[in-house]
């Protein structure tokens, strides 16, 4: 909590980085430890009720449009 998320519209990926120091810490990663990776990565917007934060991506080079959560694996 407090991390600066910062997503990649090129590949596609999340990294996590210290807000303060500017320190990358980690890449966000699916529960199968590969990399979480969105196609076309647009935008990304913390949920207000209940956690997780909002993506937006243009998948299909951009043709299509994806909306979704992510939210932690419990």
């Amino acid at each position: 909590e407090g991390n600066l998320w910062v997503g990649n519209f090129g590949d596609g990926l999340i990294n996590v980085y210290n807000p303060m120091s500017g320190a990358f810490i980690e890449q966000l990663m699916r529960a199968d430890g590969t990399p979480l990776q969105f196609d076309g990565l647009w935008d990304m917007l913390p949920a207000q009720v209940g956690g997780g934060v909002f993506f937006t991506a243009g998948i299909a080079d951009e043709e299509h449009g994806l909306f979704g959560i992510i939210t932690e694996n419990p």
